[in-house]
């Protein structure tokens, strides 16, 4: 590696912040062989598990450094950290996307995670590399598409008949407000006690931590542009995170969705989205209806069997087994999936 590459060193400083050897580590490689991509995210991050899910469909070897943020360290009953804050991460990220043609920086926060809506947040999992190309990628949507069309010729998840139907709903999913389960204190609130106990105080945890980024790094007015965009966003989101007209929104915004999903799959000829055939939005579609399961919200669906049989259809995929629901983490298990978890996954 030539260290007075730019793009060589932005990644080498990001490595070296990710130290922890139990933490790194090359999922379905060769020995000896450095895989094509890395992978820089974190066990709970829903985003990353739609990630890892993608490259598990294509058989894809990648080196994993898997992050702490404040989220796991508090359900992890870890000293406060923020792996994702850290200055050589921010940096890569910021590279990576160009802020020219990602736009804004994210200032709000309507509990979603969706770049395409709310803009660009320099400070948040995963951001793929990949080596071959010399390129790192974020945003969850841009990676998962980004791995189909590298790996076309392995078990194509984008057809190209329905490529712009698959993204739509890909795009939907992304949308979904899933922060508005994760983080917040709903007032009849079905989450796991410990989850309850974790984001408690969750935002002024978050911006402490921001505000001690801001002063470390005062000397740089790129990473200090990031993060305070990043602090204006946890702070909006401690305002909303009881608000109850606010979440009743939220609320209903789910009901909604899980109505759509509904017709869709009533409008399907096949036990997919598609019809017969697996596809990108039946990964991420998987990963999203586990984290609702998960956080005690399936009564969504308890009046639709379709979108119930297709939930435990993708629950039980191999892909999203190991890459969402049993990947490795300090993470304690929902008494909402112990039926989940009682099945195992469908050989592939």
């Amino acid at each position: 590696m030539n260290s007075e590459d730019p793009f060589d060193r932005l990644i080498k400083d990001a490595q070296d912040e990710l130290t922890d050897p139990a933490r790194n580590k090359i999922v379905r490689g060769i020995e000896g062989e450095a895989p094509r991509f890395e992978l820089l995210h974190n066990a709970l991050s829903i985003c990353s598990q739609k990630v890892r899910t993608v490259l598990a469909e294509k058989g894809a070897a990648y080196m994993s450094r898997e992050m702490i943020t404040p989220s796991m360290a508090g359900i992890g009953g870890l000293d406060a950290m923020a792996d994702n804050y850290r200055p050589g991460f921010v940096r890569l990220r910021i590279h990576a996307a160009g802020l020219e043609r990602m736009g804004r920086l994210n200032e709000g926060h309507t509990l979603r995670t969706s770049a395409e809506l709310e803009g660009f947040d320099a400070c948040v999992v995963p951001l793929l590399i990949d080596h071959q190309k010399r390129r790192a990628v974020v945003d969850s949507v841009a990676i998962c598409a980004y791995i189909d069309a590298q790996l076309a010729d392995t078990n194509p998840l984008v057809p190209a008949d329905i490529a712009e139907d698959v993204m739509a709903q890909v795009r939907r999913v992304d949308e979904i407000p899933n922060p508005g389960q994760l983080y917040a204190f709903h007032e009849d609130d079905p989450r796991p006690e410990f989850l309850k106990k974790a984001m408690d105080g969750i935002y002024d945890r978050k911006c402490a931590m921001l505000r001690q980024m801001i002063d470390e790094n005062s000397d740089d007015a790129e990473l200090v542009r990031a993060y305070e965009a990043k602090f204006q966003r946890e702070a909006s989101g401690g305002k909303v995170q009881r608000d109850p007209v606010f979440l009743g929104g939220i609320k209903s915004e789910f009901a909604e969705i899980i109505t759509a999903l509904n017709a869709k799959l009533e409008a399907s000829d096949g036990p997919w989205i598609f019809g017969g055939d697996f596809t990108l939005a039946d990964a991420v579609w998987g990963v999203n209806l586990f984290r609702i399961h998960w956080l005690g919200h399936a009564y969504l669906w308890d009046h639709m069997p379709r979108v119930r049989d297709y939930a435990y259809r993708t629950y039980r995929r191999p892909s999203i087994w190991e890459s969402a629901i049993t990947w490795p983490a300090p993470t304690p298990p929902s008494p909402h999936t112990e039926d989940v978890l009682a099945m195992g996954p469908i050989s592939s």
